[in-house]
């Protein structure tokens, strides 16, 4: 029998042809043995591939020792790494230079093995190539190759390493999942991995069958793509990323998002009828379907809508003093969405009031039967009202919230909540309460109701001229309108600004020009002031001796033609707007009582602003240097202070004896700028432009302007 001997002390056992007989670590004849090779062989190797860190001090133990030091090492030793199909293949090339090597021995180190053992064999030695497939991923592996002849086994070669990639995620699945914090519908992508060392994942997503773009890096096995749009295809793959390469990409998976839930929704009451309307942000919807349910758990679905734009459902069939909950879904490529948050409608005992839309952008609440209890909050974007325990939710609107009553003994409040412009009218209908905590809402009321707040109120005992408050009772046109036309426009629209005002024939550009003044600095002093009342006509508060008197003009204005721009005396702003065209109908009757517009021309600036109820103070710009006039100007601004300035006879460049309203001042690279505008609104002089805007140096504003007023 032969001896079973310690592998380090054997060669391979080779045939007579050259070829191996067995593995390396095989018996062999205690007569063969080779005592003159130090057992435990140790070889110190530096090697660095292209791909991966240094690996110092690799340990080759249970090599075959050498049968004779004449045989040399194979060289050169490389290694390559290439993964496909989700498999990693190595590929190991070397050179050798003794004609006697018949073959070699491939040994690898893997992960933290501290051993070389065999990775296969070649015959042949001139076949100096060897592959491999590798199974473990993100894993280091060393390698060498012993030289074998007939006569012995070369020592190993210097070793090289490389790191495979890792393994390919697998079980990619996407899904819809609802945000439980915005309630929007979001896409979470999930998959698995096997190799616990994976530090990071790669997320490509594409577009309706479109190229792979990564949308996320992270480093769990999961992802929540906030990005994707409603009703929309889209593929997504993952791949792992490794220290010498990245894994290939998973398998696709593919979703059709679902449809974007309806938001915003609002209801409105009008004639024992409920309409209900929402925004969606999907523009590939087809439909919605509108459910309806008496408590609030138990819902039926009323209707299907169909096209994207039909966001309007109108519920004909509730009764008086019935209570409802709407909800709307939408319908698309992706099924059917979420259902949008549910609101309450609370119908009215009897249709004696309604909530409705007026010039796009206002809401208005008329209650027409008096003895009513309204109760108004806010919540977000979204308008509460209560009316005698019916409940109605509205969004916010730009052009703000207005109020009429008109039977009597109503009681409002408004609550500190609200912080849109709000504006109550209570005129003619008396024993109304209003409570109102706005600080910038404005009350209407007659003088024998009640009010508590922090709003401006106004008490209008009567109007001027002896004018009715009977709906739709205004002031006589003022005489020279010649023909007229009749406006249907918002008042005050988002809000008040300078391009609101535009002078026409009348020669009042002092009066049109504060206004302008005014809009840019305090625009409560002009929304403080006049109201509509909702009925065709508008009030306008002017002060006479410091008391209020209230004027009340009807919605006609002097036309040149039939069209809208063809007004004949201040015409209506650049948002539609009318409050300039308005204030200047009513200062014709306030101002001598004639109630005509010739009347109105040449004036001050002091006497619009007394008619205000705001005190003034005159200026000359010369009286200052450069900066102290800049200093005074935008202290005035700043403050909220409007500055008007008026042209001498002879203006060097400006229009002689004209208004102009200052709109801003600017240290601009230490020039000092002052901007005013013409109330023409267009240009007037060869320093404005097309809108009549003109930016000032010190020296052209002092060779054109000769005085100038300020509020105080």
């Amino acid at each position: 029998m032969p001896t079973r001997t310690p592998p380090y002390n054997a060669g391979p056992i080779l045939n007579e042809d050259g070829l191996f007989q067995s593995d390396i670590a095989i018996e062999v004849l205690e007569s063969r043995v080779c005592t003159s090779v130090t057992p435990g062989l140790e070889v110190q190797a530096q090697g660095q591939s292209d791909h991966v860190p240094v690996l110092n001090s690799v340990h080759v133990v249970n090599s075959p020792a050498p049968l004779s030091s004449s045989i040399a090492a194979p060289g050169n030793l490389s290694v390559t790494y290439s993964v496909a199909a989700g498999k990693g293949t190595v590929r190991l090339t070397w050179t050798e230079s003794d004609p006697s090597v018949t073959g070699y021995v491939v040994m690898h180190r893997i992960g933290a093995a501290t051993t070389f053992t065999q990775a296969g064999k070649v015959t042949g030695g001139a076949t100096r190539v060897f592959t491999e497939t590798v199974t473990a991923g993100n894993t280091a592996i060393a390698y060498n190759v012993i030289a074998v002849t007939k006569t012995g086994t070369s020592q190993a070669s210097d070793s090289v390493s490389m790191v495979t990639s890792p393994s390919t995620p697998v079980n990619v699945a996407a899904q819809m999942i609802v945000d439980t914090t915005t309630g929007t519908n979001n896409v979470a992508v999930f998959w698995m991995d096997s190799d616990p060392n994976i530090s990071a994942y790669r997320v490509l997503r594409s577009t309706d069958g479109g190229s792979f773009v990564q949308i996320a890096q992270t480093r769990y096995a999961g992802y929540t793509d906030t990005t994707a749009t409603p009703d929309t295809l889209y593929k997504y793959t993952v791949q792992a990323i490794g220290t010498n390469a990245n894994s290939a990409v998973s398998a696709v998976s593919q979703i059709i998002t679902a449809p974007g839930t309806p938001t915003s929704l609002v209801a409105g009451i009008s004639g024992g009828k409920v309409n209900v309307s929402w925004d969606v942000s999907d523009p590939k919807a087809k439909g919605y379907t509108m459910w309806r349910s008496s408590d609030g758990i138990t819902y039926k679905q009323l209707a299907t809508l169909a096209g994207a734009t039909n966001r309007r459902y109108t519920d004909l069939t509730l009764t008086t003093g019935s209570v409802a909950y709407y909800k709307v879904a939408t319908t698309g490529p992706g099924g059917t969405s979420l259902y949008s948050t549910p609101i309450e409608v609370r119908m009215p005992s009897a249709a004696n009031w309604s909530v409705t839309t007026r010039f796009g952008n206002e809401l208005v609440l008329n209650d027409t039967a008096g003895a009513d209890t309204i109760l108004v909050s806010q919540a977000g974007t979204k308008l509460i009202f209560s009316v005698n325990g019916s409940l109605l939710t509205q969004t916010l609107t730009a052009g703000g919230l207005f109020i009429y009553l008109h039977g009597g003994g109503d009681s409002v409040t408004i609550d500190a909540s609200v912080t849109s412009r709000a504006t109550v009218v209570a005129i003619n209908g008396s024993g109304d309460t209003v409570n109102d905590a706005g600080t910038t809402h404005n009350v209407w009321i007659d003088s024998d109701d009640s009010f508590n707040g922090a709003a401006r109120v106004h008490r209008v005992a009567s109007f001027e001229g002896g004018v009715s408050k009977s709906a739709g009772a205004s002031l006589p046109n003022p005489a020279g309108m010649r023909s007229y036309v009749t406006l249907n426009l918002s008042l005050l629209g988002a809000g008040v600004t300078p391009s609101d005002c535009l002078q026409g024939q009348a020669g009042d550009c002092y009066l049109i020009g504060l206004f302008a003044s005014l809009a840019g600095t305090t625009p409560s002093a002009i929304t403080s002031s006049v109201v509509d009342m909702g009925d065709g006509t508008y009030t306008v508060q002017f002060f006479s001796s410091g008391s209020p008197q209230y004027y009340r003009v009807s919605n006609q204005f002097a036309s040149i033609g039939q069209g809208l721009s063809q007004l004949y005396y201040a015409s209506y702003g650049a948002a539609n707007t009318v409050w300039a065209p308005v204030m200047e109908k009513a200062f014709a009757y306030y101002r001598r009582g004639e109630n005509t517009y010739a009347s109105i021309n040449g004036g001050s600036f002091g006497e619009v602003y007394d008619a205000l109820g705001i005190q003034s103070n005159t200026f000359n710009p010369a009286s200052y240097t450069d900066a102290q006039l800049f200093t005074a100007l935008s202290g005035k601004l700043g403050a909220g202070k409007s500055v008007a300035f008026a042209t001498s006879l002879t203006p060097q460049t400006l229009v002689r004896a004209h208004a102009y309203s200052l709109l801003s001042v600017a240290n601009v690279n230490g020039v000092y700028k002052y901007t005013v505008r013409n109330p023409w609104g267009f240009g007037g002089s060869s320093l404005e432009n097309r809108s009549g805007v003109a930016v000032l140096t010190y020296s052209q504003l002092l060779t054109n302007f000769a005085g100038g007023t300020w509020a105080a």
